[in-house]
């Protein structure tokens, strides 16, 4: 950084003196040819002063391109950063790893989860979501649970591995910490699709059943949304848009910590009642979310595993429940 911001000054430098030069010897030259002729008295003060002024739009007309040329600059290095970016978005994964496919379902074999920098975190062996399923994968803090779904979503490539992601059907990753856009309430339960799409009654709908029932009368209100919603009712508004969007395949990390666990499960609950054919991966670590959710994932030794605890929950809280 230091260096480019060294060759930068320079180079700014030879272009002031430049321009700065430039400009000064055009103010100059003309009085400096014609000042012989002056004092020789083959013309007048008023002649030295027409020439001076003539050789100014002369030169004001030529040297368009000197005057533009930062501007050019500029916007070559705009250019110039856009063809690098729109080339980097159309190359395939790294070195390593196999390009992302598409399929009827998410998959993936042999992925090595790591961090941008290209520190392993954990490897995946096989994991399957289906739609309809509910899948939750736990860990301890840093584990690289998040990692996992960033790599999901395409944000950076994996050094190793194949992903499948669903052909078919919309496709929503839901953050811990949401974005909510500057403006009115329904372009950031709309976000990142128009507000059109929806009618303000579907809008309505979908704020009560996930608990903002108190934000409804202020849906055309603008509002920095993000500053004014505390963490859970920001939390809640993605839930929101779940339900309003209604999407196929549900990705959510750590969507609900800021909520307490009667609150989570309420929005679970909604979700899945409003969503029954939607396929839902969540990651957390709070031991509420195993009763949500059909089959687990746990990364344990540098590895996710699945198991079938929760199976095991499920029939142990039947079987009590029978004997009840």
């Amino acid at each position: 950084v230091r260096s480019n911001w060294m060759n930068l000054i320079r180079a700014t430098k030879r272009l002031t003196w430049f321009n700065v030069g430039f400009g000064q010897l055009a103010n100059l030259f003309p009085l400096l040819a014609a000042a012989p002729r002056y004092f020789s008295h083959a013309i007048q003060l008023g002649g030295l002063m027409q020439t001076a002024q003539a050789f100014g739009q002369v030169q004001g007309a030529m040297s368009w391109f000197v005057d533009a040329y930062f501007g050019l600059a500029d916007w070559q290095a705009t250019v110039l950063r856009l063809a690098g970016f729109e080339a980097a978005l159309r190359e395939p994964q790294g070195a390593g790893a196999l390009p992302e496919s598409r399929g009827a379902l998410c998959a993936v074999d042999g992925l090595a989860v790591a961090t941008p920098d290209g520190h392993a975190l954990f490897e995946v062996e096989a994991l399957r979501l289906e739609a309809g399923e509910r899948l939750l994968v736990e860990g301890p803090s840093g584990s690289g649970k998040s990692s996992l779904l960033r790599q999901l979503a395409g944000l950076w490539p994996a050094s190793r591995g194949r992903i499948s992601m669903p052909e078919f059907g919309a496709t929503v990753f839901v953050p811990q910490r949401p974005y909510l856009p500057a403006g009115s309430l329904a372009e950031a339960l709309a976000y990142p699709h128009p507000t059109h799409d929806w009618s303000h009654d579907a809008m309505k709908r979908a704020l009560r059943g996930a608990g903002l029932a108190e934000l409804v009368p202020e849906l055309d209100r603008p509002e920095r949304w993000g500053q004014r919603l505390s963490p859970g009712e920001q939390q809640r508004l993605q839930f929101a848009r779940l339900l309003l969007q209604r999407p196929d395949w549900i990705f959510l990390d750590e969507a609900t910590s800021a909520l307490d666990d009667e609150a989570q499960k309420a929005l679970y609950e909604g979700l899945f009642a409003a969503l029954p054919g939607a396929a839902v991966l969540s990651v957390g670590h709070r031991t509420a979310l195993r009763r949500m959710h059909e089959r687990r994932a746990a990364v344990r030794a540098g590895r996710l595993v699945e198991d079938d605890i929760v199976a095991r929950d499920l029939q142990h809280a039947a079987t009590v429940i029978s004997l009840r």
